[in-house]
């Protein structure tokens, strides 16, 4: 509560905007509060389409890479299987260009010397030109060789040879080096840096996560050591790697909180400054309101003693009174002219006019302005200074 100068009271401001300030900052923090969990939820959704995203760049990577291993095992495959084929002490190849039903050749066991399989070739189906040894091999091979939906095709049932190409089959490991090279290389193409552990097991048999933050590939089919494999991946904690994805998103939220706190902050620094040049302001007319009040009283009471003189026949009592209303007239007149000419709010300073002041005469003349406007008995004494002189604003003083 604060007092005008009629001594009445009335509600303070400041509770009215301390108030609204509270209610203020209540709703910028739920702002603030609402604009960081809006920015967590996309950064949750983001981070989940990211993780989605590098699972999906793991199974690639691995598919394309256990096919890549596959297809040089069977063309390991091919060449032992064409070597065998070659090798004079598992197999004879005879050839019969001659024949008129056609060309022949045929695969003669070593080591028994029996006759294992023959292949005629229609002598319509080709150009007489190109009817050599090599081209028979080659379509014998063709015809005794290959793979179909991953699986190994020999067609020399119950022969050495294609009990060979079953071991071969069976038994022929891929390259695990090589594989976790190509790996490793189109992993970091795709910024896929985050440890991880391959595990080949048999296409029949389950796969249990060490933990839930670890990420899974799918399986596929690698065949090491047999045709039944299969190959995946296990990454024990990716996050910070999938994080990295989302580099751009979350330096834009990191920029938009920081630049949220700091206008929040700005905006509370501003409040309180208004709010403290209001309490400035308030202080001022109240300070001034009292200032005035003193020289107005003072006019006040000296034109009611003149008012009960008999037409001013004490010329020497009437003076003093004129005196006392002059004085306080020159009171008000400075206070209205500090008001005009005085800056409250340049850097905290207040401007001052310097002069040269004769301290006994100003002690002197408020002596004479305080004993004329008492009524009561007032006995008032100074003590002069030797050295009066200083250097002040009159006013202020």
């Amino acid at each position: 509560m604060l007092r005008d100068f009629r001594g009445k009271y009335w509600p303070s401001i400041f509770t009215s905007m301390t108030k609204r300030i509270k209610h203020l900052s209540i709703l910028i923090a739920l702002s603030l509060a609402g604009i960081l969990c809006l920015q967590g939820y996309l950064l949750y959704q983001d981070f989940q389409t990211k993780k989605v995203e590098y699972l999906q760049d793991v199974n690639s990577i691995l598919e394309l890479t256990a096919e890549d291993m596959n297809d040089l095992r069977r063309k390991r495959i091919s060449e032992l299987y064409r070597n065998d084929l070659l090798d004079t002490n598992i197999t004879r190849l005879e050839y019969d260009l001659d024949r008129e039903e056609g060309p022949q050749i045929s695969i003669i066991d070593a080591l028994t010397n029996s006759k294992e399989l023959s292949l005629r070739i229609s002598a319509d189906n080709i150009h007489p030109d190109s009817l050599t040894r090599e081209y028979l091999f080659n379509r014998l091979y063709e015809s005794l060789f290959g793979f179909r939906n991953g699986g190994l095709i020999a067609y020399s049932v119950g022969s050495a040879i294609g009990e060979r190409a079953m071991s071969y089959r069976d038994t022929l490991a891929i390259d695990l080096g090589e594989f976790k090279r190509r790996l490793d290389e189109r992993l970091g193409s795709r910024s896929i840096t985050t440890n991880y552990k391959t595990v080949v097991l048999h296409r029949d048999s389950s796969f249990v996560a060490p933990s839930e933050q670890t990420i899974v590939s799918k399986r596929y089919n690698f065949e090491h050591k047999g045709t039944k494999n299969q190959v995946l991946l296990y990454f024990d904690n990716p996050t910070f790697n999938i994080l990295q994805r989302s580099t751009l998103i979350l330096f834009t939220c990191l920029v938009v909180f920081i630049i949220t706190v700091w206008s929040f902050y700005r905006l509370i620094q501003t409040i309180r400054k208004q709010r403290r040049i209001s309490e400035i302001k308030d202080d001022f007319i109240d300070g001034m309101t009292h200032e005035l009040l003193t020289p107005i009283s003072t006019l006040k009471i000296a034109l009611e003693s003149l008012e009960k003189m008999d037409n001013l026949t004490n010329t020497t009592r009437s003076k003093e009174y004129f005196d006392v209303s002059g004085q306080a007239l020159d009171r008000i007149n400075d206070i209205v002219q500090n008001v005009l000419y005085s800056s409250l709010h340049d850097g905290g300073n207040v401007k001052l006019e310097f002069e040269k002041i004769n301290l006994n005469d100003l002690l002197e003349g408020l002596l004479d302005y305080h004993k004329n406007r008492t009524e009561g008995d007032l006995e008032l004494s100074l003590q002069k200074l030797e050295n009066p002189w200083i250097t002040s604003d009159r006013q202020h003083l």
